[in-house]
This record gives structure tokens, sequence and C-alpha cells, in this order.
């Protein structure tokens, strides 16, 4: 019996290992995201609290509200890099799932394809087999 043996086996190997590095930088981008969403979370919940802060009644030295007026700018500031960050990042991510989707296309046709040769070859085995077992069956039958 021959060997089954796939010509684009190395290929087919190229694209599954750009499909798990695709799919590390895609868990990479997602898990960065997340991070800067949680930051954005915190932020937020800084920024309520301090506005909390500032909208308590009593006395107070103009300092103390001119800080806390830097301290808002400057969560502002942050929140606002942070939403960018996290736009790029979705972006990317997007950018991403499409390469993802296009190197998974790519194996698919390769696997497919070494399925198919598979099934010939199988086939093409079987048929030999038979011819063997019917030569056998022949000469079995012509001696007496």
């Amino acid at each position: 019996m021959a060997r089954f043996w796939f010509s684009l086996g190395r290929l087919l190997q190229l694209r599954t290992q750009e499909l798990q590095q695709a799919q590390s930088i895609l868990q990479q981008l997602s898990a960065r995201r997340r991070a800067v969403e949680a930051m954005l979370e915190q932020l937020h919940r800084e920024r309520e609290a301090l506005q909390e802060t500032a909208t308590r009644s009593g006395t107070v030295p103009a300092q103390y509200f001119h800080d806390l007026w830097a301290y808002s700018q400057h969560l502002q500031q942050q929140l606002e890099e942070h939403h960018r960050e996290c736009s790029r990042l979705r972006q990317m991510e997007t950018a991403q799932q499409a390469q993802l989707r296009e190197v998974l296309k790519a194996k698919d046709v390769l696997e497919r394809l070494r399925e198919r040769r598979w099934e010939a070859f199988r086939r093409a085995e079987d048929r030999q087999e038979q011819r063997l077992l019917d030569e056998i069956a022949q000469r079995q039958h012509r001696q007496p």
C-alpha cells in the first residue's frame, strides 16, 4: 500500500500557524481593550466621587475648589484619552477579526482540498485492493 502525501501540507501548516497567530493577536487586543474599559469605569467613578465632594455644602477655602477643579480637568483629560484608546483598540480588533476570517477561509480551503485528495487516494487504494482480490480469486478458480 502506498502512503498518502499531501503536496500542500507545508502550506496548510503555515496557514495553521497564521491562524494561531491571528487568534493570539486578537486575544491580546481584546484583553487590552477590556483593561482600558475597566480604567474608564474607574475614572468615571472617580469623577462622580469628585463631583459629589464638590457639591457638599459647607465652608471651605477657595484653594480647595481650585484644586478640585484642576483634578476634575485632569480626570476629564484622562477620560478623553482612554476613550480614544478604546476606540482605536476596537478598530484594531475589527481589522484583526477580518484578517482572522481570511486566514480561516484560506486554511479551510486547504483542508477541504486535502480531504478530497485523501478520499481520492482511499478510492484508488480500494480499487487496487479489489483488483488484487479479484486476481487472487480468479487464480484460485482456475486451479483444479
